[in-house]
């Protein structure tokens, strides 16, 4: 790319740094690309009918399927990726069913205390 040493640690502290913002723009992006497709039909049926065509038109543009997130996800490896979509998925029950914030900060705690 060209981008000397220096000026690339001028703009971050490390590869690894960039690496985490890239994954919450490209996180971000994609949420909001799913937000849109799912918002865009007139039933629940056709937004999700919406969100796998966009999927699979991308993939038809030769966009690489393998995305950002799913390479993440490999990288820090399978059990890891169990433990936090387990872990996620859980908090999002508990917040739906009304789960005060504290408590689930105190969920989320305990969560990465299982990881030391």
């Amino acid at each position: 790319m060209g981008i000397c040493r220096q000026s690339f640690y001028n703009t971050f502290v490390s590869k690894h740094v960039l690496y985490l913002e890239a994954l919450q723009r490209y996180n971000r992006d994609q949420a909001t690309q799913t937000a849109e497709d799912l918002n865009g039909g007139a039933t629940p049926i056709e937004g999700l009918t919406s969100v796998l065509s966009s999927f699979v038109d991308r993939c038809e543009e030769g966009v690489e399927p393998a995305c950002l997130g799913t390479n993440a996800i490999c990288k820090f490896g399978q059990r890891a990726a169990h433990f936090l979509l387990t872990t996620l998925g859980g908090l999002k029950i508990s917040a739906r069913a009304g789960m005060p914030i504290d408590q689930l900060r105190q969920v989320a705690l305990l969560a990465l205390q299982a990881l030391r």
